[in-house]
């Protein structure tokens, strides 16, 4: 039992329920006290709700209507004053939005290796293996079972019109009953022979895998006063409003994972009203999608999933609306293993203290309506020129029909031609609207980082040179690299983050580990280390791999999302990686540790080619496996303690070092046959000429090299008299 006696609403006892099971009170309720719980939910939804529809929900349907290139719905296009003028609406905000995803697919996804897991401890083997194989994983179902893609870029999208983006990630097994036949057994335990079989009903597996869903950001409560660095953490209570078919929701309850309830209660708990963002990113011409159903079994019932923190602890229950409890009020940890609470909140845009930032939509709103009234102003000014407005005399006789109709070549009746009519003459618009327009396009790219062609028509001081466009392309590429990064820091990565803690706790089967294992193992080699030829070698094997497999379902790994600056450009990508492979190649230590396969790769994936593994050849294909600085070792010992008739072999393996290109390695040999025929160490010989070896894989240098030592095995001939090397 645990008391707080400073405040008796927060006390915390420990009291026998009606059935005997232990009730444990909360601010004047107890868990199974379902009143107290729906009041709770009833008050999170309503002031969340309420500050949601005051502050936010104005301006994320008009962020919706203009990213659907429509007039804002209390714009003055729409009232009975604009009737008969212009009213198009100029795409800038779809166009800026379609270009940053664009970009952003490019920076996400143009590399297979968009993640890498690391383990705490990077010396550990073990642990560096293990994490490979939870990135396979990680690979495996966002490849197979996840729509990353359009997870990744739906979500995107979401934070260029709206501001935030919020995601749901959990686990989803199901299993069916079926009925099958086996064979039936002998007393011996061993199967009939005689082919009798019996019906055993067997569990099948339906769905054994993680999902993530995309949360309009409408359908999220949380508290206004949260932190805006972690908004889903620091809510003292998160509401999410889920929309589910009559028949799924009978379905749980017939599954007794829910209360029981009947048909007309469940219809009168969905109340919700049709909600004004949600119709915006419709579109007005179309029916609500969550009440558009005729059979009543389809019907969209609201489902709220409450989350609350109350004295440090957290609990979720499950609500029909805010009338009906779903579930008892439990600890967290019992609906979700891994203890956190399952959704990821992210933004391309930061704005420090605002947890609902802006988004580019909204930053460029003003110059949209902008653009919107010069081109509609200039078009009515045309019309204008083009076709005259008249000043008539009241009750004069004139043909107005003929006059409104004002066809080319027709002629309209009047009595009296100079006083009926009077024609009122336009000008033609002039230049400064056009030019007007221009400079508000350019600021709308400047502000959202957008690469479209008209910044550069714009800037016609800079689009004439080459110079000019590079200083185009980089402002642009610097804000968009900024947001992605952004991006990936507030949501990509935290999303999986939490993916990988799902997979740790709920254990992929059998068939994904072993593919993951040998995916890792492919790329490590990290059995190959070990030998399990002896007897007793698969059961060593067998014992090795569960080993690393309880170090992938409980070490603790870090998510490392591969994007960095110039990902929005590939061509800026590939100079960036160039400069910085020449750069190292600089440092005589370091150069020799680079990962030629893996620049490789990463070099034709940033040229457009998702996959650049197939532009490689395998170690088989390769032919021989090339000489190491061991061979040459174990070469030049052998020789040495053998005697000068197997020198030769130390010949045979520098022949093979030139053939592979090796130059270095081939004069290093070379040498050491020369110090194993005179009886002498290599650091010997090396003092006494002074040797220095250079890494040359020209062609041209490797034949001088040849005949360098030719001539050096005749000067040894008339020196000595012995045989040659």
């Amino acid at each position: 039992m645990k008391t707080n006696t400073d405040d008796k609403d927060e006390v915390i006892t420990a009291n026998p329920s009606a059935d005997g099971a232990e009730s444990v009170e909360y601010m004047g309720g107890s868990k199974n006290d379902h009143s107290f719980w729906l009041t709770l939910a009833q008050s999170n939804y309503t002031t969340g709700k309420d500050y949601q529809q005051a502050a936010l929900t104005n301006q994320w349907e008009k962020n919706a209507d203009h990213f659907n290139s429509k007039h804002y719905r209390n714009s003055a296009y729409n009232s009975r004053m604009s009737k008969g003028r212009s009213n198009i609406f100029r795409p800038l905000s779809r166009a800026a939005e379609r270009s940053s995803s664009a970009q952003a697919a490019a920076a996400f996804f143009s590399n297979m290796e968009i993640i890498d897991v690391e383990p705490e401890n990077k010396n550990d083997p073990e642990q560096m293996f293990a994490a490979k194989v939870i990135k396979k994983m990680v690979e495996y179902y966002l490849g197979k079972k996840i729509k990353w893609y359009l997870t990744v870029m739906g979500a995107w999208q979401d934070t260029r019109v709206y501001g935030p983006c919020c995601s749901y990630t959990d686990w989803s097994y199901k299993t069916k009953e079926k009925e099958v036949e086996v064979p039936i057994s002998n007393i011996n335990g061993t199967e009939s022979t005689d082919g009798r079989t019996k019906k055993n009903m067997q569990k099948i597996i339906l769905k054994d895998d993680p999902y993530i869903n995309l949360i309009p950001p409408e359908n999220l409560i949380l508290d206004p006063a949260c932190d805006w660095r972690d908004p889903i953490n620091t809510s003292p209570y998160v509401v999410y409003l889920a929309a589910m078919p009559l028949v799924d929701i009978q379905e749980k309850m017939d599954a007794d994972e829910w209360f029981k309830y009947s048909e007309e209660q469940i219809l009168s708990a969905s109340k919700l009203t049709n909600d004004a963002v949600r119709q915006a990113r419709e579109g007005n011409n179309r029916p609500d999608k969550h009440d558009s159903q005729e059979r009543t079994e389809f019907k969209s019932i609201w489902v709220h999933y409450n989350f609350a923190r109350i004295n440090g602890e957290e609990f979720f229950y499950a609500t029909l609306g805010t009338q009906f409890m779903l579930t008892d009020a439990a600890p967290l940890e019992d609906e979700y293993p891994i203890g956190v609470r399952p959704f990821t909140y992210g933004f391309s845009v930061i704005e420090a203290h605002k947890f609902s930032p802006s988004s580019p939509t909204e930053i460029i709103a003003g110059l949209q309506t902008g653009v919107n009234d010069l081109a509609n102003l200039r078009i009515d000014n045309i019309k204008l020129a083009l076709n005259k407005r008249y000043i008539l005399r009241r009750g004069a006789p004139i043909d107005l029909e003929a006059l409104m109709r004002s066809v080319p070549g027709g002629g309209v009746f009047t009595d009296d031609v100079e006083k009926d009519i009077k024609v009122l003459d336009t000008r033609d618009v002039t230049a400064s609207s056009y030019r007007e327009q221009e400079r508000l396009e350019t600021e709308s790219n400047d502000i959202t980082g957008s690469n479209m062609g008209s910044a550069v028509q714009n800037n016609r001081n800079l689009n004439q040179t080459v110079g000019g466009m590079e200083m185009l392309a980089e402002g642009q590429s610097a804000l968009m690299d900024f947001d992605t990064r952004t991006f990936a820091e507030s949501w990509v990565k935290p999303q999986l983050e939490l993916l990988v803690q799902n997979i740790q706790m709920f254990v992929p089967d059998k068939a994904v580990q072993t593919l993951a294992m040998e995916g890792a193992d492919k790329e490590l080699e990290y059995f190959q280390r070990f030998d399990f030829t002896d007897e007793g070698g698969d059961k060593r094997k067998r014992q090795m791999s569960e080993t690393i497999m309880s170090r992938v379902l409980k070490d603790k790994m870090t998510i490392n999302v591969n994007v960095g600056l110039g990902a929005t450009s590939p061509q800026r990508k590939v100079q960036t990686l160039l400069g910085a492979v020449g750069a190292i190649t600089q440092l005589p230590s370091q150069g020799q540790n680079l990962d030629e396969d893996a620049i490789a790769k990463e070099l034709f994936t940033a040229s457009g080619y998702q996959d650049g593994n197939r532009f490689l050849k395998t170690e088989d294909e390769n032919g021989p496996q090339k000489i190491t600085e061991a061979d040459i070792q174990a070469a030049l010992e052998q020789g040495i303690q053998q005697g000068t008739d197997e020198v030769k072999m130390a010949q045979i393996d520098a022949t093979l070092a030139i053939a592979s290109g090796k130059a270095d390695l081939a004069r290093e040999i070379a040498f050491a046959t020369l110090a194993a025929k005179e009886q002498m160490t290599m650091a010997e010989l090396e003092n006494k000429l002074q040797i220095t070896i250079r890494k040359d894989q020209s062609h041209r240098d490797i034949e001088a090299l040849r005949a360098k030592n030719n001539m050096r095995e005749l000067n040894f001939k008339e020196r000595t008299g012995k045989p040659g090397i």
